[in-house]
């Protein structure tokens, strides 16, 4: 699979429409994967894995993750009640 390299968002969706026109053009699919890391020689692993939470159950996930909302605030069960 090629990389393409891009300089800015700007220039990452117009290479973007352009792909997609020129799969459309030839009557392909249109599924793109995008890794969403800085460096594509970087292993596929997740923020816990990377943080030094390998090996972390599924159900210990959820329950981290729960406790913070996606602005990274306190999302628990108690987060607003008066102490």
């Amino acid at each position: 699979m090629p990389t393409i390299n891009v300089s800015s968002w700007e220039s990452f969706e117009q290479k973007l429409r352009k792909l997609r026109q020129d799969q459309v053009s030839a009557g392909s699919k249109t599924d793109f994967l995008f890794r969403g890391l800085i460096d594509s020689t970087l292993p596929l692993t997740t923020t816990l894995e990377r943080a030094g939470h390998e090996g972390i159950r599924v159900s210990e996930y959820y329950q981290i993750i729960e406790q913070v909302s996606p602005d990274g605030r306190p999302n628990g069960p108690n987060h607003g009640r008066k102490r």
